[in-house]
């Protein structure tokens, strides 16, 4: 009888060793390396609210983007769970120096094109309109430490 239980017991283990690897869930490292470096030349930033409690309110999930003109990349930035506004403030690599983008959306696909400027555009993100009266702050400068940026390469 031991013999038996010992047996449906370690069955048990194998089927679920076997079935462990089809439930395997993607990490987001993964994702990107497989966008990234599979040759995909589609790029999405997604922008969310951080926590009230630390010096920047809103926070981006791919910081710096590097995108080739010559592999006709891509940029998207979507609105994880606010609006926000996107803002190039010494000139833009995507036609527009800014833009808008609701929550639970993607402005974009914006394309990079070989006649697009190179170089590194910094860019201040905002969770309110930019030209209200006052004028807001923005929820993450362009000038800080390089965090959102968009580095455009031939």
């Amino acid at each position: 009888m031991k013999v038996r239980q010992t047996g449906a017991a370690l069955a048990g283990i194998l089927i679920l060793i076997a079935v462990q690897p089809a439930c395997h869930k993607e990490s987001r490292e993964e994702i990107l390396k497989e966008n990234i470096l599979a040759g995909n030349p589609n790029r999405v930033v997604t922008i969310s609210k951080s926590d009230t409690n630390v010096s920047n309110p809103c926070e981006v999930d791919f910081p710096v983007v590097f995108l080739r003109t010559n592999k006709n990349h891509t940029i998207a930035w979507g609105a994880a769970d606010h609006d926000f506004w996107v803002v190039f403030p010494t000139g833009s690599p995507v036609g527009t120096n800014s833009f808008k983008i609701l929550e639970g959306k993607e402005a974009g696909p914006f394309k990079i094109t070989p006649t697009s400027p190179t170089g590194y555009f910094m860019y201040a993100i905002y969770d309110s309109d930019p030209n209200s009266i006052p004028a807001p702050t923005p929820c993450k400068l362009a000038t800080e430490d390089h965090d959102t940026g968009v580095n455009i390469k031939r």
